[in-house]
C-alpha cells in the first residue's frame, strides 16, 4: 500500500486560461483572451526548472486550451528534454496533422474531450462560435490514434449524459475512433459551471453510472487502477493510493503561478515562481488535504482507510469544507458493501491516476502507460 504522506511528483498545469471555446461547465473560465497577468516562456522554462529539481515525474497540461499558443510547444519540447513523462487534454477543435505529429513526439497520452456521443448534444454543451466541436473533437481523436498515440476521450460526467443508454453511446464512439480508454471526471460546480449547478449529479446518479461501468468491467474480467475513492465502494482492484491524490502526490500551477492542491480549488498555497515547492506543500492549504479525519458516517464506514472521505475537491465545491464524506458517496450506515477492493502499487500508470479523482474505463484491454 502507498502510504498517504508522499511527495508531489505529478503537476497540473494551467498554462494559459485562453480557449477558443466556452463550456458552460469549465472549472477554469477560459475564455477567448488570456489573462494579463499570464506567466512569460521566460517565466515558464524556470517553472520547468523548478520541477525537475525538485523531483517531479509528471506534467498534465490542461485549463484552456495550450495548443493555442505557439510558445506552448517550445515549453513542451524544453520539458520533453528535461526527461518529463507529459500528457495534455485537449478540446481538439485546432488540431493539425502536423500538431498531430507534434504530440505523437511529446506526449505520453492526449485527452480529447468529448462529453456526448451524439453531435447536437456535445455542441450545445460545448458552446463554440463556429459549431461543429463535436466533428472536430471526433477527427482530432483520429489524428492521434492514426499516429498510434496513447488516446483517451476526456467525459465531465454529469447529470445531463450519467444515463445507461449515454454511457454506452460513448463507448460505442470510443470503440470506432479506436481510442484506449473513456475517462471522467465528475462535475463540480466551480469556474463558470458555478453557475450551473443543476449539472452537479446526485449520489445515486454517481452509484448508478459508477456500477454501470463496473459491471462491464468486471464481465470482461478486467482490472484496472482509478484514483477516485469512491468507485471503491464497489470492490475490485481499482485503488493505487488512500484516498484523493490531490495534494498528497500532485498539485495545479494555474496560468500566473498559483498553486493549489486542487484543480477544482481556486485557493492558492503560494506561487511557483516566488515560493519553493517544499513551503507549497507544507503549507496550512496542503496540509487539509494530506490529513484527513473520519467525520459524520466516514467515523463508522469500513472503507475508511481506502476511501479516506473521499475527493476533496468536490466536498469544497459542493459544501465548502475539507473534511467529512464525499457529497456525492451513496453508501449509509447499514447498506451493505461489494468485495473489499485490493490495493494495488502498480509499475506502470496513466499521469492522471496520481493527479486527481478521475476514473478510467479501458476500451482495448489495456492502455498503454508510462512504466517506470
Amino acid at each position: 500500500m502507498i502510504s498517504t504522506k508522499q511527495k508531489i511528483v505529478t503537476v497540473g498545469w494551467t498554462y494559459t486560461s485562453k480557449c477558443n471555446l466556452n463550456c458552460v461547465h469549465c472549472y477554469n473560465s477560459s475564455t477567448i483572451n488570456h489573462q494579463d497577468d499570464e506567466l512569460s516562456l521566460d517565466d515558464a522554462i524556470r517553472v520547468l526548472e523548478k520541477l525537475k529539481d525538485y523531483g517531479v515525474q509528471d506534467l498534465n497540461y490542461g485549463g484552456g486550451e495550450n495548443t493555442m499558443l505557439p510558445q506552448f510547444w517550445t515549453i513542451a519540447n524544453y520539458a520533453k528534454e528535461l526527461g518529463f513523462h507529459q500528457s495534455l487534454t485537449t478540446n481538439g477543435t485546432i488540431m493539425t496533422e502536423d500538431m498531430a505529429d507534434a504530440c505523437a513526439e511529446l506526449f505520453d497520452d492526449v485527452g480529447v474531450s468529448i462529453d456526448f456521443h451524439q453531435a447536437i448534444s456535445n455542441d450545445k454543451f460545448r458552446l463554440s462560435m463556429n459549431g461543429g466541436t463535436f466533428t472536430k473533437a471526433v477527427q482530432a481523436a483520429k489524428l492521434l490514434v492514426k499516429r498510434k498515440v496513447n488516446t483517451e476521450i476526456v467525459m465531465c460526467l454529469n447529470r445531463l449524459n450519467c444515463k445507461p443508454e449515454t454511457l454506452q453511446g460513448m463507448i460505442e464512439m470510443c470503440e470506432g475512433i479506436g481510442v484506449g480508454s473513456l475517462r471522467m471526471n465528475t462535475f463540480r460546480p466551480v469556474g463558470r459551471g458555478e453557475y450551473d449547478k443543476q449539472l452537479t449529479l446526485s449520489p445515486q446518479e454517481l452509484e448508478g453510472s459508477y456500477r454501470f461501468f463496473f459491471d462491464k468491467m468486471s464481465e470482461s474480467k478486467t482490472t484496472i487502477t482509478t484514483p477516485d475513492p469512491l468507485f471503491s465502494l464497489l470492490g475490485g482492484q481499482y485503488m493505487t493510493d488512500t484516498g484523493c491524490p490531490c495534494g498528497k502526490t500532485s498539485m495545479r500551477i494555474q496560468s500566473n503561478g498559483d498553486v493549489t492542491p486542487c484543480v477544482f480549488m481556486p485557493l492558492s498555497a503560494g506561487n511557483i515562481l516566488k515560493d519553493s515547492i517544499e513551503d507549497i506543500a507544507n503549507s496550512e492549504l496542503f496540509q487539509r488535504f494530506q490529513h484527513q479525519e473520519p467525520v459524520g458516517k466516514c467515523s463508522i464506514c469500513p472503507r475508511w482507510n481506502i476511501c479516506r472521505g473521499g475527493c476533496i475537491g468536490r466536498k469544497w465545491a459542493l459544501n465548502g469544507s475539507f473534511d467529512g464524506p464525499d457529497p456525492l458517496c451513496w453508501w449509509e450506515p447499514g447498506m451493505a458493501m461489494g468485495i473489499l477492493p485490493e490495493l494495488v502499487n502498480p509499475t506502470s500508470y496513466n499521469i492522471h491516476e496520481r493527479y486527481l479523482c478521475t476514473f478510467y474505463f479501458p476500451i482495448e484491454a489495456q492502455p498503454v502507460a508510462v512504466v517506470v
